[in-house]
């Protein structure tokens, strides 16, 4: 964390630089020196630029990570997006491709995650919404698999059970 702010004021000071308050006296020494009424202007434009700076940094992150997504490479995509949500995480189709990507490693948990915070920040982003009911649907179709996996162990358990979960999985079309 102290990088990172280390970072931004570093930048902020080279912005600084830029407009000239090098120039005012006893502000390079570090004493109290007021400013004319331009350093609110100045300090406005310093943090525009630096969310500028975040957000192209955090779009280069976002192309990187749809560029392995879509040659599948979703371990190196997911590490991009991850760190283009942190730079920028008002981007939705950067948390619905970070969805994508752990869907396709089958942490759903974490992907439905992302989808519904795509949809939070964008709630007409048709990939999100189709990439959250795709997972749903996988999601189902597992628990479909294992629910029947363990009426199988069950019926030699015990049959009385077994026919109760048995009825209960038609009733649910299971």
């Amino acid at each position: 964390m102290k990088i990172h702010q280390k970072y931004v004021s570093l930048i902020i000071k080279r912005i600084l630089f830029g407009f000239g308050f090098f120039l005012i006296p006893g502000l390079s020494n570090g004493s109290e020196t007021s400013l004319p009424a331009e350093p609110n202007t100045a300090l406005k434009q310093a943090r525009e630029a630096v969310r500028t700076q975040k957000e192209t940094r955090a779009e280069r992150f976002f192309k990187d990570g749809t560029k392995l997504m879509t040659s599948e490479e979703y371990s190196r995509a997911i590490t991009k997006l991850k760190l283009s949500v942190r730079l920028w995480p008002d981007l939705a189709e950067a948390h619905s491709n970070l969805g994508y990507c752990y869907r396709k490693q089958k942490l759903y948990g974490k992907a439905i995650s992302a989808y519904l915070e795509a949809i939070r920040l964008k709630p007409d982003l048709v990939e999100a919404r189709e990439y959250l009911a795709e997972a749903y649907a996988e999601l189902a179709a597992l628990y479909r698999e294992k629910a029947r996996e363990e009426l199988e162990v069950l019926k030699t358990l015990d049959q009385e059970e077994a026919d109760a979960v048995e009825m209960l999985m038609r009733k649910l079309d299971l």
